[in-house]
């Protein structure tokens, strides 16, 4: 008896984009392991847990909607996030690897005054310390510091703002044919458009840097610096869930819209104002007129009870 023939199953062409990822990533991985680089993958810093000693405690106020406080209740804020640094240390030389005083450059060990070019500087690991030159630093830079390399696409609701270290303004250097600046406007007004955010890496002083570039005003872009995952610390312990009734939400989302506005940026610290004003009456020579205290507000801890009352004088207000 003859054998069916089996139809071969077509396998999917790869498109041109798929082709460019994967040459791009062969090349990279080819790249890396001629360097020798170290796999960003494994061995990560164990990530802290947030809490401990709080960086402020105190009232949380919240407005009820006519220029008043609805509630209060105790808070506390912690350190969220820490930034990994590779930091060396003076040392006396690589016979006395011991410390030098910042201060005058003493020996901690010996004594003697060591000169800044004579001095070594190295790490201090389980107790041992291990000298790291400039040079040895310098051959371990992963990218050229004149390329910032977009590598994908992100949808910018993605990203949690805890990620963002800090900001830059990105704009194109002129030049006569002001292709870079219409190349600038096409990934501003893609961006815009597609509401993303394009992701990359950079490499700056030494440090590689991932960044995302996300539209600024009308024709602008900015870059945010982005942290690793495990420099946000473990906050699972601070939360625990609770069931709140939804006529509490319900409530609280109608106070809330009294005093829905604009966004507007942060003003200016008003202590350093104050501060300012201060040097400048008596540089005039004449008396600077002290700050009023702000009186305290009325509040309560118990919010269900101020929405409800809220409410009240809401309704009353309007008939």
């Amino acid at each position: 008896m003859a054998k069916a023939k089996q139809t071969p199953v077509a396998e999917a062409t790869p498109n041109a984009q798929d082709i460019a990822a994967k040459l791009a990533g062969m090349l990279n991985d080819s790249a890396k392991e001629a360097r020798g680089d170290a796999n960003v993958d494994t061995d990560l810093p164990m990530k802290k847990a947030a809490g401990g000693k709080a960086t402020w405690k105190g009232i949380m106020e919240l407005p009820n909607g006519s220029g008043g406080v609805l509630a209060k209740f105790a808070i506390k804020t912690c350190t969220a996030v820490d930034d990994e640094k590779f930091e060396r240390h003076m040392y006396h030389s690589a016979t006395c690897l011991n410390s030098l005083k910042y201060s005058d450059m003493k020996c901690e060990g010996c004594g003697e005054v060591v000169s800044k070019s004579a001095a070594v500087k190295g790490v201090k690991s389980d107790g041992v310390v291990v000298l790291v030159s400039d040079e040895e630093l310098a051959s371990l830079v992963p990218q050229n510091e004149k390329t910032m390399r977009v590598t994908e696409y992100v949808e910018s609701s993605e990203i949690d703002p805890i990620y963002f270290e800090g900001t830059e303004f990105l704009y194109p250097e002129e030049d006569k044919s002001r292709s870079a600046a219409m190349t600038f406007g096409v990934l501003g007004a893609m961006l815009r458009r597609t509401g993303k955010v394009a992701k990359g890496i950079r490499v700056k002083r030494g440090k590689e840097q991932y960044f995302v570039i996300r539209p600024y005003g009308v024709s602008g872009l900015t870059i945010n610096l982005l942290r690793a995952e495990y420099e946000v610390r473990d906050a699972s312990s601070l939360w625990t869930s609770i069931d709140v009734p939804s006529e509490a939400v319900e409530m609280f989302a109608t106070v809330a819209e009294s005093d829905t506005k604009p966004f507007a940026a942060a003003k200016r610290d008003q202590y350093l104002a104050n501060a300012n004003k201060l040097v400048a009456s008596k540089k005039a020579g004449t008396t600077p007129d002290c700050p009023t205290p702000e009186p305290e507000q009325k509040g309560t801890d118990d919010l269900l009870a101020a929405l409800k009352a809220a409410m009240a004088k809401g309704a009353a207000a309007g008939k």
